[in-house]
């Protein structure tokens, strides 16, 4: 009997340092979100939440069977992105949360995250790079009011960490 898990692809950020939707940006004829919508395992989730507030990644989303919603506060940050999928997921066991403009991340990747999450349901299971969390998975812990920023830091004594293939 596996677990109910969810998936949370944030991309709502207004990416102003890029100075115009990276989301969309094309990398190698395709736009850079469609690469983190495919590397998401839908198979493995009993659903996909993309939370946006452009109706193209809407668009793409919605093509993939992904459910869509609109973050219409995108300048509180990614907390209020994570709210909003939390929202729509509260009855998973676990939850995965993807920034949505990594192009380089891989399916089999999330995968094995999801095994380690699997072997180990009461911890947090993150990706990280240089020792940046970029994902992670955790159980149904109310979030709200935590530091997104900080999140993959918490709990350090329980993290289980999966480096991501160069």
């Amino acid at each position: 009997d596996r677990m109910k898990l969810g998936g949370i692809a944030m991309a709502a950020g207004s990416a102003s340092r890029f100075g115009s939707n990276k989301l969309l940006a094309s990398l190698e004829g395709r736009p850079l979100i469609a690469y983190g919508l495919d590397a998401l395992p839908a198979q493995r989730f009993a659903a996909v939440v993309v939370v946006t507030q452009y109706e193209r990644v809407a668009d793409l989303a919605r093509e993939r069977g992904f459910q869509v919603l609109y973050n219409r506060h995108p300048e509180r940050g990614q907390s209020e992105s994570i709210k909003l999928g939390l929202g729509a997921l509260s009855t998973c066991d676990g939850v995965l949360f993807q920034v949505a403009d990594q192009p380089y991340l891989r399916q089999d990747t999330l995968l094995r995250l999801i095994d380690l999450f699997a072997a180990h349901p009461r911890d947090i299971a993150a990706l990280g790079h240089h020792g940046q969390g970029v994902m992670l998975l955790k159980p149904g812990q109310d979030l709200r009011g935590v530091n997104v920023q900080k999140l993959p830091c918490l709990h350090l004594q329980k993290v289980q960490g999966l480096g991501i293939p160069a």
